[in-house]
């Protein structure tokens, strides 16, 4: 069996806060694992139990040829305490999906420290779009225009069989090559995307069993260690079901001033959670339902004029995905619901 991987939609991702806070929700015994394997010196692996029998291979087995389609929504508020938080519109983004090379002609790369097999995909950005009830309609119809840009944008990505995204590479905006500024910005900004808390065990697993990931990023300037835990909660004939749990923690560090970029502030505290649950086509892998909130808190103090400041900057965010394996019918919205044809 071939299954489970997540593939979030790309670029809105980064306009989820950090999930990060100081919170009474401790994080689950940590258990001994049973096996650790090392990609490179920031990330590791561990199963920390296989689960029930019968086990299953979870890993990504997509084909050439292959269309998908996926819509990732994500709602943002974000504050300061003692002050009223501000939330951002919901932004929408909708992708479709190509595999040129599947895992039977995978793309072979040096990465991690030794040969690894990837599946290589074409994502192009069919809708990008801002929803509020709250923001004036002017403010609105400006957040709309900026996103006009990303309709078209052309990317390529490499996945591999353990639904790492280990690259993305802007290659059409507008229909055209992006200038080499241009392309620089938008694969940082996409680099969100590399980030997001899932890879898949390397050995069968049943229901039940857990494994723990562990990876050194940067998020906002602020440098931490990312930890999640996935949970292999149910298996259906066409659908796999992981749960998640997200941790954030970071050192005390000096970084840009989140508030005022000119100047730096030192991070006091920076801790983060959340939890959610994907839902995965068996067959092909593809994401067909997802759900991650978080929730965070970021501990600041700098320096003005002489003067000691410090403020708490509080986030919240709810992320949603949705997807469809093969090409929408002809009446379909820009996305097909929840339980969509899963056939190749």
């Amino acid at each position: 069996m071939t299954s489970s991987r997540v593939q979030p939609c790309l670029l809105v991702a980064a306009l989820s806060v950090a999930c990060s806070r100081t919170c009474e929700n401790k994080p689950p015994p940590v258990e001994e694992p049973q096996r650790t394997v090392t990609a490179d010196s920031d990330s590791t692996l561990e199963i920390v139990s296989e689960g029930a029998e019968p086990r299953h291979r979870l890993e990504v087995g997509r084909w050439a040829g292959l269309r998908y389609r996926l819509e990732l929504s994500v709602d943002a508020s974000l504050g300061i305490v003692g002050h009223p938080p501000l939330r951002a519109p919901t932004h929408v983004l909708v992708s479709s999906v190509e595999v040129l090379r599947g895992m039977a002609d995978p793309v072979l790369r040096e990465h991690g420290g030794r040969e690894r097999r990837f599946v290589e995909e074409r994502i192009v950005v069919d809708d990008a779009r801002a929803e509020s009830e709250e923001l004036a309609p002017d403010a609105l119809a400006g957040v709309n225009g900026a996103l006009v840009g990303l309709r078209g944008l052309v990317i390529r990505q490499l996945v591999g069989e353990d639904g790492e995204v280990a690259s993305l590479e802007t290659e059409l905006v507008g229909g055209k090559p992006p200038t080499p500024d241009v392309k620089r910005l938008l694969d940082t900004t996409m680099d969100s995307q590399r980030r997001f808390p899932f890879r898949l065990p390397h050995k069968p697993v049943g229901v039940g069993a857990k494994w723990r990931f562990r990876e050194s990023i940067t998020l906002q300037n602020v440098r931490l260690w990312q930890v999640s835990e996935m949970t292999f909660s149910r298996l259906t004939a066409d659908r796999v079901t992981i749960a998640l749990r997200v941790r954030h923690e970071a050192p005390r560090q000096e970084v840009p001033h989140p508030l005022d970029p000119a100047h730096t502030a030192t991070v006091e505290q920076y801790r983060g959670d959340g939890s959610g649950e994907l839902v995965m086509d068996r067959l092909s892998a593809v994401l067909i339902a997802g759900r991650l909130q978080t929730t965070g808190s970021l501990r600041l103090s700098w320096e003005h004029e002489g003067q000691a400041h410090s403020a708490m900057l509080v986030a919240a965010s709810t992320t949603r995905l949705r997807g469809q394996v093969g090409d929408p019918p002809a009446d379909a919205g820009p996305a097909a619901t929840e339980g969509g044809d899963s056939s190749p």
